[in-house]
């Protein structure tokens, strides 16, 4: 108990010794703790492949690690998981957190329902139409990354 109470501790104190009251971030390139006011500080995390993850926002998160899996596997998916997708993908704009909202993103994921709007209206067409429709959405998806990106960096630049 000694044991776990004092690593816990010591955990704790190595986090906050990392960040100078200048600073943005906790010095670990996977954690990044971003100023969204003065008086409220957001801790984001990258995911495994290295794009933010935000613990607000579980719709984006899911699409996220689920589109990076496909295109992993080079979107040799079952034809039965493109469904699994609809509820996110129809919330994702309503859920955006307010430091993250923007015309341009709301317009980008717009874009991204639109792809996935066409992979469900064509999921039983051929292998290459599907697989080709995969690619545009998570093509889509790739921009609202980007513009995600882009308004976390804007922040840790400031």
């Amino acid at each position: 108990m000694m044991r776990n109470t004092f690593t816990l501790l010591l955990f704790c104190l190595s986090i906050i010794s990392c960040k100078n009251k200048n600073d943005k971030f906790i010095e670990n390139d996977d954690l990044a703790l971003v100023d969204i006011t003065e008086d409220k500080t957001v801790l984001l995390k990258k995911d495994d492949f290295g794009t933010y993850s935000f613990n607000n926002w579980n719709d984006f998160n899911l699409l996220n690690v689920r589109l990076h899996v496909a295109e992993s596997k080079e979107f040799r998916v079952p034809v039965s998981t493109v469904g699994v997708y609809e509820e996110a993908v129809n919330n994702l704009h309503n859920s955006i957190p307010k430091w993250l909202k923007s015309e341009d993103l709301v317009k980008e994921i717009k874009d991204a329902q639109k792809k996935y709007d066409n992979l469900i209206d064509e999921r039983f067409k051929s292998t290459t139409k599907v697989r080709k429709n995969w690619s545009e959405l998570t093509n889509a998806f790739d921009d609202v990354r980007e513009l995600l990106n882009e308004k976390v960096d804007n922040y840790i630049a400031e």
